[in-house]
């Protein structure tokens, strides 16, 4: 996980060399052929992720740096450039939203949903990072929290994390769109039969691999399996009459 590899960087490689290469990596891993490349492929919108240690740090709560800004504008500039949008994507919160890698998770232990430290902090956060953007035309909205990953007993509390960062944002922001993750890593919305918000979509995710592809004989039945999925994931922005947009997809066979 990034923590790990940034703790172990930096004790073994020192202060200079560990600044040193991230600045370089941030402004090498994404450049303007990236961009045309996903043009070509008839891309029009990109997630820009972040985590939340870029911008604080844990011993240091609400003071937060500006750098990550530089790195993040340059990728929405290139990507403005080529017609492409930018969703600013909050993947790694405080006190983790799941037990796994993806939210920069070292423990397995998730405390976002009973730690009112956290969603504060994970709020003003927000507060800081909309403050940048609220102006930005070529940024159509934010995603709130990448992949949540609450028990069924803490899914009023996600949801209720979630009206206290949309009231948040509005007192910021009136015009972006709010990207709305549901649980069990953005594959259930049944719970979700909720308008958090008049400019809202909610952005289920979508892997699948392995058993159930197995017996696929054709195209034409695998292409039947993939949209009965990303229907099911889907029926109840359907059901809303919301946007729905998938940040996530990925299929594999193998």
């Amino acid at each position: 996980v990034d923590q790990l590899f940034r703790r172990y960087f930096r004790y073994y490689a020192g202060e200079e060399k560990y600044q040193w290469f991230f600045d370089q990596y941030y402004r090498v891993f994404f450049q303007e052929q990236d961009a045309v490349f996903m043009k070509q492929m008839g891309c029009n919108t990109i997630r820009i992720p972040f985590n939340y240690r870029v911008f604080e740090d844990d011993l240091h709560p609400y003071q937060y740096s500006e750098k990550p800004f530089a790195y993040m504008d340059h990728v929405i500039d290139l990507c403005a450039k080529h017609g492409i949008y930018s969703v600013i994507d909050y993947h790694a919160v405080q006190g983790y939203e799941n037990a796994f890698h993806c939210s920069d998770n070292i423990t397995g232990i998730v405390e976002l949903y009973h730690n009112a430290e956290c969603q504060n902090r994970c709020i003003r956060l927000w507060e800081y990072v909309v403050e940048h953007y609220k102006d930005n035309p070529n940024v159509i909205g934010y995603d709130l929290i990448n992949e949540p990953g609450p028990k069924d007993d803490e899914v009023e509390a996600l949801k209720e994390l979630y009206r206290k960062i949309i009231r948040s944002i509005r007192a910021i922001d009136k015009t972006h769109i709010v990207f709305l993750e549901g649980p069990a890593l953005s594959n259930r919305f049944d719970c979700m039969e909720e308008l958090f918000d008049d400019n809202m979509a909610y952005s289920p995710h979508y892997y699948h691999s392995g058993p159930r592809f197995e017996p696929v004989e054709n195209e034409e039945q695998l292409y039947d399996m993939i949209l009965q999925d990303v229907e099911e994931r889907s029926a109840m922005c359907e059901k809303l009459q919301i946007p729905c947009w998938f940040g996530e997809m990925g299929i594999s066979l193998g």
